[in-house]
């Protein structure tokens, strides 16, 4: 199994991009989508769906005949999502994150905690590609449990490449780990670099290999080839900024199945992650 995560330190930068054109110039590989509030990798990939499961967690329930309104469950809850208002305990689902903190101290036993729908995971296929989405109901607090069943999925599946989340929250963390290969897709401006420095202090915490694309390169590349050569980190490939390249992107069309160029440069990248894989587990680490 080999598990490759497409991340950035912000929404917009190409991850998207970089992972669907990347799985279609992979052979056997299975495309995940945990970009769980906003999924639009299949916008490009055109799933056939053929399976859908529902994520659930747990949320309190009160039973008033047990309850003494001692206010216990409240002081408990560190996300203030219950709230004591003397005749009754008002209880706030969408700050709640199911820790059952209020369900272990309560004194009464007047709580139990029932199952709330947060999102789905959708299982299908593309042209030969194995899809896997995960996508988190607006308004919830946190997509972790999504993606923890994601990855269960994953730990069957031969080459995983993830979509993940942008930035450097408790989603992307939850994304990447045991991820064989991080590839950090950024830009080269200042804002751009400011980025990558926190995606690459949050790999580099989880002690993940990484390697570098730039996107929309141009004559600012050094910023970004300056701050990899420091820390030791390969740039595999640089994408141009290239006018053609939004058109197809703005009507959901990936370059690398019209454009003999771009197919070419995908294909290259492929094999530089597998290259990069296959000396990694065999000890040869260049990192």
């Amino acid at each position: 199994m080999a598990k490759i995560s497409i991340l950035s330190g912000k929404g917009g930068t190409g991850k998207t991009f970089v992972a669907t054109n990347l799985v279609r110039v992979l052979p056997n590989v299975t495309y995940i989508d945990c970009d769980i509030e906003e999924p639009n990798g299949r916008i490009f990939l055109n799933p056939i769906i053929t399976d859908i499961n529902d994520v659930y967690t747990k949320v309190p329930l009160i039973d008033d005949n047990r309850c003494e309104r001692c206010g216990i469950c409240s002081k408990a809850c560190r996300f203030g999502a219950l709230i004591n208002l003397g005749r009754e305990i008002l209880i706030l689902d969408h700050l709640c994150h199911s820790c059952e903190a209020c369900y272990e101290m309560c004194p009464m036993n007047a709580i139990t905690m029932a199952n709330r729908k947060i999102g789905e995971i959708s299982i299908g296929v593309s042209r030969g590609i194995d899809f896997i989405e995960g996508r988190l109901n607006p308004g919830k607090p946190s997509g972790v449990p999504v993606i923890k069943q994601i990855n269960i999925l994953i730990k069957s599946i031969d080459i995983a490449i993830v979509d993940s989340p942008p930035g450097t929250s408790c989603s992307v963390v939850n994304t990447i780990e045991d991820s064989d290969l991080c590839i950090l897709v950024t830009e080269p401006t200042p804002f751009g670099l400011h980025d990558l420095k926190l995606a690459v202090e949050l790999v580099k915490e989880m002690d993940i290999p990484m390697a570098v694309i730039i996107n929309k390169s141009g004559s600012d590349n050094q910023i970004i080839y300056n701050y990899c050569m420091k820390n030791d980190i390969k740039v595999l490939m640089e994408i141009p900024y290239d006018k053609k390249i939004a058109e197809l992107y703005s009507r959901g069309t990936l370059i690398a199945e019209v454009d003999l160029t771009y197919e070419k440069m995908f294909v290259d990248l492929a094999e530089k992650i597998l290259e990069l894989i296959e000396n990694e587990a065999a000890g040869n680490s260049e990192w």
